[in-house]
C-alpha cells in the first residue's frame, strides 16, 4: 500500500481553505503515511484536478462557485459541491468526500445520504476536529467496515468513537429533523422528527419577552419540557431506538453529545428550556451566547512590528432610562466578572499583547468618548464588548449602551443613557479584525443585518 495520502480541499474562502489545510496537517501528523494536500476554490477548477490526478480524499464546501470569474452564490441555493460531488460519482464511485455546509435540511440530506462514500460535517467552533476525525478514518491503511455490516455483524466496537445526535428545529421552513453521527462510522441514520410544530412555535413567540419573572420562565420551562418528551419519549421511535443502541456502542453518555440547531433568528434561551428542568436559565444571567461566523474571516493579523495581538475590552454594564428604547435598563449580571476575568486571562497567552480595560469610574470623563478615541486611536485586533444591546424593529436600529458621565444622576432609575447606533459603532471599528459583542439582546432576529458597516472589510462578529 502506497505511503502517502493525496487530499484536495475545495472551499471558496482562501483563508478557510488554509485553515482546514493547516488542522488536518497537524492532526494528521505522526500517521503511517505522508499527507499531500492541495487547494482550490471553484467547481470547475477542482474538476479540472480531479480529471488530471486521483486523490484518496475530497473535502469540499456546499456553496462553491462555479468559476473564477462567477461570483458566490450569496444564498447558497444553487450547492455547487454537491453537483461537483454528483459529476465525480459518474468516473470515481468509491473516492471518499466530506460535504461541509453550514445548515441542513431534509433534502439535502437524503440527497448526501444517497452518494455512496460520502459524509455531512456541519460548520461549526469544531469544525477542524471533526475533519481530521472522519479523514483520519478514510485514510488509514486499515480496511475499514462500513456502518451497516458493523451493525449486521455486531462487532465488538465499544468505545472507538464518540456519538452526535443533531436535533434540527426549523419552524421557518416547517423541517424537523433528526441524525446521528458516529466519529468511527460517518454518518449512521436519520429522518423527520415528530414534534408539536404550535408548541415550538409558542416557545419561540414566548422567548422573545424577556421580563425574568417566575411565571414567564415557568412557562417556557413547560412547553420545552413537553416539546423534549415528544422528541425522546413520544412518537420518535426509531429515533430513540438508535441512539441508545449506538449509546452502547460508544461506551455511554460521556462519549456522546446532544446537538440542537435552530433558525439564526431564534434567542438561545429556547434550547435551554428543552434542555434544563429545573436550573436558572444562564441566559438570563451571563451576557454571552451566540456566535456569527462570517464567511471568509477566520484568522487575526498580529501586529507587523512586535507579533502581538492587542484587545480592547469595553465594561459597560448601564442601568437607567433609554429615551431610544423608551423604558428602563437594567443591571446585567456579571458583566464587571467578566471584564475583568478577560483583563487578568489574556495577557497568559504567549500571542496577546496589550489589553486595556474601559469602564465606568473615574469623575468628569465622557464613557462614550473613551470608547470611541480607544477605537478610533489605537490598533485593537480584538474587541469584547461586555453590556446592552437592543434592537428597535419599527426604526430597523440596533443600539449598544454607554454609562453617562460621572456627576451625572446616580440613581439609576433616573438616569440617562447613552445609545449608540450600531451603523455608527461600526466606524469607530475599521482598524479591528475581531469584535465580540457580549450583550444581552444583540442574537436577536435583524439586529447586525441592517447595518451593513459590520459585515463590510476585514471584523469577523461573535455575539
Amino acid at each position: 500500500m502506497n505511503n502517502h495520502r493525496r487530499v484536495l480541499v475545495i472551499h471558496p474562502h482562501l483563508d478557510m481553505g488554509k485553515t482546514i489545510q493547516d488542522g488536518l496537517e497537524d492532526k494528521l501528523r505522526g500517521e503511517k503515511y505522508e499527507l499531500f494536500i492541495e487547494r482550490e476554490q471553484n467547481q470547475k477548477d477542482a474538476e479540472i484536478r480531479l480529471h488530471k490526478h486521483s486523490y484518496d480524499l475530497v473535502i469540499t464546501s456546499l456553496n462553491i462557485p462555479h468559476d473564477r470569474a462567477s461570483p458566490l452564490d450569496p444564498g447558497g441555493k444553487e450547492q455547487r459541491g454537491l453537483q461537483l460531488v454528483k459529476n465525480l460519482r459518474q468516473k470515481h464511485h468509491k473516492m471518499p468526500v466530506l460535504i461541509i455546509a453550514v445548515d441542513v435540511d431534509k433534502y439535502l440530506y437524503r440527497r448526501i445520504r444517497d452518494l455512496s462514500n460520502t459524509e455531512l460535517v456541519i460548520e461549526g467552533e469544531k469544525l477542524e476536529e471533526e475533519l481530521s476525525q472522519i479523514s483520519k478514518k478514510w485514510l488509514s491503511p486499515e480496511p475499514e467496515v462500513d456502518a451497516e455490516e458493523k451493525k449486521k455483524l455486531n462487532l465488538n466496537i465499544e468505545g472507538k468513537g464518540k456519538l452526535d445526535l443533531d436535533i434540527i428545529l426549523d419552524s421557518e421552513k416547517s423541517e424537523y429533523l433528526w441524525m446521528l453521527h458516529r466519529t468511527d462510522l460517518g454518518m449512521i441514520d436519520g429522518g423527520d422528527l415528530n414534534v408539536d410544530p404550535t408548541e415550538l412555535s409558542n416557545l419561540i413567540a414566548r422567548s422573545k419577552f424577556i421580563d425574568q419573572s417566575e411565571e414567564w420562565e415557568q412557562e417556557l420551562r413547560n412547553i420545552g419540557q413537553r416539546l423534549a418528551a415528544q422528541i425522546f419519549r413520544g412518537e420518535n421511535q426509531e429515533l430513540n431506538d438508535e441512539f441508545l443502541w449506538h449509546l452502547q456502542q460508544v461506551g455511554g453518555i460521556k462519549n456522546s453529545r446532544i446537538r440542537f440547531f435552530v433558525e439564526e433568528k431564534v434567542h438561545p434561551i429556547v434550547l435551554e428550556s428543552l434542555t434544563k428542568e429545573r436550573q436558572d436559565f444562564w441566559m438570563l444571567q451571563a451576557p454571552i451566547y451566540r456566535k456569527l461566523r462570517i464567511p471568509g474571516l477566520y484568522s487575526l493579523s498580529p501586529d507587523e512590528e512586535t507579533g502581538k495581538i492587542n484587545c480592547l475590552i469595553i465594561q459597560s454594564n448601564v442601568s437607567g432610562f433609554s429615551k431610544e428604547l423608551d423604558r428602563q435598563l437594567k443591571l446585567l449580571g456579571n458583566v464587571e466578572e467578566e471584564a475583568r476575568w478577560l483583563e487578568n486571562q489574556l495577557p497568559t497567552y504567549t500571542r496577546i499583547g496589550k489589553v486595556k480595560r474601559i469602564y465606568e469610574g473615574k469623575e468628569g470623563r465622557s464613557f462614550k468618548s473613551e470608547v470611541k478615541n480607544a477605537l478610533v486611536k489605537g490598533l485593537w485586533h480584538i474587541v469584547h464588548y461586555c453590556g446592552h444591546s437592543d434592537y428597535d424593529a419599527a426604526k430597523k436600529t440596533g443600539y449598544v449602551f454607554f454609562p453617562g458621565q460621572q456627576g451625572e444622576e446616580k440613581s439609576w432609575e433616573k438616569r440617562i443613557v447613552q445609545a449608540v447606533k450600531v451603523p455608527k459603532f461600526a466606524t469607530w471599528l475599521e482598524k479591528t479584525r475581531f469584535v465580540y459583542l457580549s450583550s444581552c439582546h444583540s442574537s436577536e432576529e435583524d439586529f447586525l443585518s441592517h447595518s451593513p458597516e459590520f459585515n463590510s472589510g476585514d471584523s469577523g462578529i461573535t455575539f
